[in-house]
């Protein structure tokens, strides 16, 4: 018998993001979501300074195992084992001047973004980049 469950799954179809967060160039957030507009709305809280930038958004099939993948190929990068945040760059390997800069930080995040669809595909994972 099938388990019912009430409300979404993660597993539904929807979308996986990277975000730079507002007040830093070199961090980004990567998740799931099934509607970028409310999510970005329910991340604009009184516990961040500036609002997050959306900088990629892919539609996936599910979005869980999709968000896994994407994690999996940025773990070096993680900040936290406990959050979905990312350096763009190791802060080992970049400037001071890399560090803070917009240009820089957008030619990082289109890299990032082709490592993570190379990870989508040794995943099997089916994608669709909407926003870029």
């Amino acid at each position: 018998m099938k388990k019912m469950h009430n409300g979404p799954s993660p597993y539904d179809p929807g979308y996986i993001y990277i975000l730079r967060t507002g007040n830093n160039v070199n961090e980004i957030k990567i998740g799931l979501t099934r509607e970028l507009p409310q999510r970005l709305k329910s991340l604009y809280n009184t516990s961040v300074a500036l609002p997050f930038n959306p900088k990629v958004l892919w539609k996936v099939p599910s979005m869980k195992p999709a968000e896994e993948a994407a994690h999996a190929v940025m773990q070096s990068h993680q900040i936290n084992d406990r959050r979905e945040y990312f350096h763009v760059v190791s802060p080992v390997h970049a400037t001071a001047e890399e560090r803070v800069s917009y240009e820089f930080s957008d030619s990082s995040i289109d890299l990032v973004s082709e490592w993570i669809e190379e990870g989508f595909y040794m995943a099997g994972i089916q994608f669709e980049r909407v926003y870029s």
